[in-house]
């Protein structure tokens, strides 16, 4: 049934270049959606106690549901499901292996919902000491509505590698547009029908729930006609999946899962950390560091993302046929697109944070209060994006190679040192020191994590030190002209129409590619 896989996996790197490129697109339309419904959002409920209580009541259920149990989950299936897929010749291994996994994911996370149902209130207020009784009150109301998402977020993840390890990239990328877009439609009738914001807040708390079935049901849907039923049966999922499961490979999953899910931890007990301490500067700080947060990931989500969906299932296969220099030649060619793509974001975001804040958010109640608070996060956070890319990419290139042991010590000794940070730089700097913390923290992050990974690979950095250095030389024009942009916005009075801040975006992006494009070229990186 599964014959001549060595061949079969043996795919062109066009492919491959075609498949970023789709995902990139996508990612793409994904973060415009994002951002205008960011835009709306803003100026519906700007940095009010409504945003600060709707912010904080979906931060434990998109913690724990979806960057922790979803993102880990959804990490260790693909090298697993592609290890199986491409070494065994029994396709009802992997079918079990899948419905064991989704039996274990429905335990666990149930398991919790109870939890959050009965403890939630009281983790809310210990979390958001800061806010009023008022914005309390309002945000325990907003979590119950969003807290089965849960449960919800790990079946879309594990959907998604079953379709990742079987070449299937494009719906997995189109799910979170879907669910992004079925917010933005929320927030847009909301403000069209001049809801009042309390009643508002609920009907976008109701459509995040209602945006992540979309997404399961996408996902499961175009699982179960590609494969006519075979994965997924709802009977036989209680009736069989625990009597036929491998365990065998139910374990290796959880070997994976549960380091994997303690650097997911680590990273997100920082933000939980920084949302902690953005309670007690002031009102709007909560909502002011999720905006600068969601822009700083933008290169991460639509870039780096799109490379790292591609190549962990490439690189797992490559593992499992025991090609370990493809592994290698992957992991290389990865490690520089990101690097080409997240420096010059960095630049620009840190130089333009306050004209890209004012221009995509400064709107309705969105002030210049927000503004400030929203730009001087972002100015720390816009430091981090290289670190990002580069800890993304090594900690897959660990997965693809079995050993996540090491990434996970490094992350847990990080995420102390960067809570270290945030407390210091707050209690000196302000809110804005929650955005430097986080810099540090990714920066030293990426560098410990890439020593160790260019000596696991056995890759020379003097060989690439060249190409390191051309790449800095690179974005020297990028910076000249993001400094010169920033000048001429100062020269634009705040209350300009919207005509001329179209006019600006529009000859600063022109400007920065052409002049990234022609560096590039001219140093001969592309």
């Amino acid at each position: 049934m599964i014959a001549n896989l060595t061949n079969m996996f043996k795919i062109k790197k066009e492919y491959y270049n075609k498949t970023v490129i789709n995902l990139v697109l996508i990612n793409m339309s994904l973060a415009v959606i994002a951002v205008f419904r960011d835009i709306f959002l803003a100026a519906y409920i700007g940095t009010s106690y409504q945003a600060d209580s709707l912010v904080l009541a979906l931060f434990l259920p998109d913690t724990i549901g979806n960057n922790l149990l979803a993102a880990s989950i959804g990490i260790a299936c693909v090298p697993v499901f592609s290890r199986i897929y491409v070494s065994s010749n029994n396709i009802q291994r992997l079918y079990s292996c899948i419905k064991s996994t989704i039996f274990s994911m429905l335990l666990i996370s149930g398991v919790l919902l109870l939890l959050f149902y009965l403890f939630g209130n009281s983790l809310l207020h210990a979390l958001g000491s800061g806010l009023s009784e008022e914005a309390s009150s309002l945000c325990y109301n907003l979590f119950l509505i969003i807290l089965p998402t849960v449960m919800l977020f790990p079946l879309v993840t594990i959907g998604s590698s079953v379709l990742q390890v079987l070449n299937y990239f494009i719906i997995p990328a189109v799910a979170p547009v879907l669910f992004n877009a079925v917010i933005l439609v929320s927030i847009v009738l909301s403000i069209i029908f001049q809801i009042p914001i309390d009643h508002g807040v609920h009907f976008v708390a109701s459509s995040i729930t209602g945006g992540v079935i979309v997404m399961v049901l996408l996902v499961w849907v175009f699982i179960m006609r590609f494969c006519k039923g075979a994965f997924f049966n709802l009977p036989r999922l209680f009736s069989e999946s625990v009597r036929s499961m491998e365990w065998t490979d139910l374990k290796e999953v959880f070997t994976i899962f549960l380091p994997y899910l303690l650097i997911a931890i680590s990273t997100q007990s920082v933000l939980l950390v920084e949302r902690y301490l953005a309670s007690h500067l002031g009102v709007g700080t909560i909502a002011g560091l999720n905006y600068a947060y969601r822009l700083s990931q933008f290169p991460i989500w639509v870039f780096v993302a799109a490379v790292g969906i591609v190549i962990l299932p490439s690189m797992s296969k490559s593992r499992g046929l025991g090609n370990l220099k493809d592994l290698k030649d992957t992991f290389t060619n990865a490690f520089s697109v990101v690097l080409i793509i997240s420096l010059p974001m960095s630049i620009v975001l840190y130089v333009l944070r306050v004209p890209i804040v004012s221009i995509l958010l400064q709107r309705g109640a969105f002030d210049l209060s927000s503004l400030q608070i929203t730009a001087g996060i972002l100015a720390g956070y816009s430091l981090s994006i290289v670190g990002q890319a580069l800890v993304y990419i090594v900690i897959r290139a660990y997965l693809a190679l079995g050993k996540i042991g090491l990434p996970f010590l490094i992350s847990i000794s990080i995420a102390v040192i960067n809570i270290v940070l945030d407390f210091y730089l707050v209690d000196r700097i302000g809110s804005a020191g929650l955005g430097f913390g986080a810099a540090a923290g990714f920066s030293l992050n990426a560098l410990i994590l890439v020593l160790y990974i260019k000596k696991e690979l056995g890759i020379s950095l003097r060989k690439k030190a060249k190409h390191i250095l051309k790449l800095l030389c690179a974005n020297i024009p990028v910076l000249l002209v993001t400094v010169i942009c920033s000048k001429i916005w100062t020269a634009i009075p705040l209350e300009s129409d919207f005509v001329v801040k179209l006019l600006y975006v529009v000859f600063v992006v022109v400007m920065l590619i052409i002049s990234y494009f022609v560096s590039l070229r001219h140093l001969k990186i592309l």
